[in-house]
């Protein structure tokens, strides 16, 4: 991967999380708690299997281990 597809996905990947996140402000409280479960897999899965090796690979990309 190179480090420009690095920052292509993981934009990609922030705003596929963002958008998920959407369906839990959207939701009443009784069906958010239907799919509560699928959502944080998803979530998780992006964050563990799709940005951590981006991270690991690319550091400067990590925007919260980067010193502001």
């Amino acid at each position: 991967m190179t480090p420009q597809s690095a920052r292509i996905i993981k934009t990609q990947s922030l705003a596929a999380i963002a958008e998920i996140h959407k369906i839990t402000e959207q939701l009443p409280q009784s069906e958010y708690a239907e799919v509560r479960r699928a959502i944080g897999l998803v979530i998780g899965s992006i964050e563990v299997d799709i940005l951590g090796p981006i991270y690991a690979n690319y550091s400067a990309l990590d925007d919260l281990s980067t010193p502001r």
